[in-house]
């Protein structure tokens, strides 16, 4: 027991001897995406959309290879999805839907990384990163195309995460999962990296869907303090 002790304690003073802190602010381009599941639309046409994101990055430096990266992000997500359907007998030959989907969160991310050594850095690595919706539209136009070659169009927007009457929330708020992240810093505080997020839990509540976010991200930053 008493060997424990000692290792332990010395397993802390080199950890303390070695931890840096920094803290910065960082702006991400998030390629957002999503894996969808819908058994009530016969074929869904996704496409990925290009979403800003900012926020702050905490790194925490505990040996000359090893760094915990954290922090707190503005992060948005959504999808751009349409379907066509056939209309019912009579007048409406096809139903065309389009369908936009915005979700902002707020996100903790915990990267464990390898950093090499020198004035310029390269570091990868990955971990898990909680996020909580703050608000989330759904922008939906549902397009009726008539026989007679004529066109109506009617639009709607809708707050995924109102309660419905009897209280409950088709889609959830909140959103956990798995991120992988490599890049580079430099001497004078500027750092940039690539990451790729994938969530592990299915959004949507509704029992004719799945839908779990993914990001391919590319983020610049700069550390405005170290320690």
């Amino acid at each position: 027991m008493k060997r424990v002790f000692v290792l332990l304690i010395g397993i802390s003073s080199t950890v303390t001897s070695f931890s840096q802190l920094a803290l910065g602010i960082q702006g991400t381009g998030n390629l957002s995406d999503a894996s969808i599941k819908n058994t009530t639309l016969a074929e869904l046409d996704k496409k990925a959309r290009v979403l800003p994101s900012a926020g702050i990055v905490a790194d925490l430096t505990l040996s000359s290879s090893v760094t915990v990266r954290s922090g707190i992000n503005f992060l948005q997500q959504g999808i751009t999805l349409k379907s066509a359907v056939p209309g019912p007998a009579g007048e409406i030959d096809m139903i065309r839907f389009s369908s936009k989907l915005n979700l902002n969160y707020l996100q903790v991310p915990l990267n464990v990384l390898y950093t090499t050594k020198g004035a310029v850095q390269f570091f990868a690595g990955g971990g898990p990163y909680f996020s909580y919706a703050i608000s989330g539209k759904s922008k939906d136009d549902i397009t009726y195309e008539f026989a007679d070659g004529s066109k109506e169009t009617e639009k709607q927007e809708t707050d995924v995460f109102e309660k419905d009457e009897n209280g409950d929330r088709t889609w959830k708020r909140t959103d956990f999962g798995i991120g992988a992240v490599a890049g580079v810093k430099l001497a004078g505080g500027f750092f940039a990296n690539v990451g790729y997020q994938f969530s592990l839990a299915n959004l949507n509540k509704a029992d004719d869907g799945k839908y779990r976010n993914r990001g391919l991200q590319l983020t610049v930053g700069y550390y405005l303090w170290r320690k």
